[in-house]
């Protein structure tokens, strides 16, 4: 998987934790069709580029793409677009909407949890 950077020139306004909910779908392609980013789309219809957070570097996007999810991380703006370094994730749904009990939630692992 090819993660998505910003442009060093490009500037990020309030950064803060927050958890959200929504979909993650792939949102850019690679020439080959290989997803080159993730987005969480949320139902208030807001649209958030996922990044991989300080707390958990190691986090596939793609093994999440088309399950709705609860995320948590810092989120950031760089001029019209929301960015979210994401550090938990579980997964409430999976793609044909059954939905998964919290304490089964599969969960990614920060690096506090491994220590």
């Amino acid at each position: 998987m090819v993660s998505f950077s910003v442009n060093s020139n490009m500037t990020r306004h309030k950064q803060k934790n927050i958890t959200l909910q929504g979909i993650i779908s792939a949102d850019d392609f690679d020439p080959d069709g290989s997803p080159m980013r993730f987005v969480l789309l949320t139902d208030d219809e807001n649209k958030y580029i996922l990044e991989r957070g300080k707390q958990n570097t190691a986090i596939d996007f793609s093994k999440y793409n088309r399950r709705k999810v609860e995320l948590t991380g810092a989120i950031s703006f760089v001029d019209k677009n929301a960015f979210i370094a994401v550090d938990e994730i579980h997964v409430l749904l999976n793609p044909g909407g059954a939905p998964i009990l919290q304490e089964d939630w599969p969960t990614e692992k920060t690096k506090s949890d491994t220590n």
